[in-house]
């Protein structure tokens, strides 16, 4: 498409829309720092089970892209409608109580909305395309900037795209969607993994929590304990309802 004498709606209008999903692995760059065969092993063997667990036929992408601890899901939002979008939430949901369950890890990430050129579309390197993309840089500005805990999230304004691609003029549907506190006080609207949780499966959480806790106690550590802490406070809010006096006079976040 030349863009002489075109008009920027026509411009708009050339570009397809895509749902970008960047989620990477909560710890995987700190063990990277020890240095030793071992770890590498390890985080070698969990890299591969992450991709492993996220490459789902049920999530239909158009494109899975796998970077060091991260993955890149793309989803072509034209093809998507509601119950399709709550679908995709709930089955990551499902995803990250397996994956933390079964490797004792967390994970983050975050959720957007971009557009690539129907031109750039019929490229042979269409994964480098995605990688170039705005809906990719979206996506990991959010994850690593903004979304603090270990979630899956996005801004509301993000969910106001969707709908609007969607045609969906309903105010309150957010797709199934928590909207909780984040960072600086933005909110942000979370993917609520914890609700796939089955209660024989809570203890196997509560002793991961513990462990993860005991381990990241420490002064130097503290950026990845609060975020341990934070899990642990939605635990306790889902569950029972309220955050335990002894652990709210050090938790400086909202959840709600």
């Amino acid at each position: 498409m030349s863009f002489d004498n075109v008009s920027p709606i026509e411009i708009i209008e050339d570009k397809k829309n895509f749902l970008y999903i960047w989620i990477d692995i909560l710890g995987f760059r700190e063990g990277l720092k020890e240095d030793k065969a071992e770890i590498y092993e390890r985080l070698f063997y969990i890299r591969k089970e992450f991709i492993n667990l996220f490459s789902n036929d049920e999530l239909q992408y158009v494109e899975i892209i796998s970077i060091s601890d991260g993955l890149l899901l793309i989803w072509d939002l034209n093809s998507l409608d509601l119950s399709k979008i709550i679908f995709i939430f709930e089955k990551l949901g499902r995803l990250q109580v397996n994956f933390i369950l079964k490797e004792g890890y967390v994970l983050r990430g975050g959720i957007a909305v971009g557009g690539v050129s129907n031109n750039l579309l019929n490229n042979e390197k269409i994964k480098d395309v995605f990688l170039i993309s705005n809906g990719f840089l979206k996506a990991y500005s959010l994850e690593s900037k903004e979304v603090n805990w270990p979630i899956i999230a996005t801004e509301e304004n993000e969910v106001e795209k969707i709908k609007e691609i969607l045609r969906i003029d309903n105010n309150e549907e957010k797709f199934g969607l928590e909207k909780v506190n984040g960072y600086k006080n933005m909110y942000l609207y979370m993917v609520d993994f914890l609700k796939f949780l089955k209660e024989d499966e809570r203890k196997d959480f509560e002793i991961f929590l513990d462990r993860r806790l005991s381990l990241y106690y420490d002064e130097q550590k503290k950026n990845i304990f609060d975020k341990y802490f934070w899990l642990l406070n939605y635990y306790k809010i889902k569950f029972n309802g309220f955050l335990l006096p002894h652990f709210s006079k050090y938790y400086d976040g909202v959840l709600i």
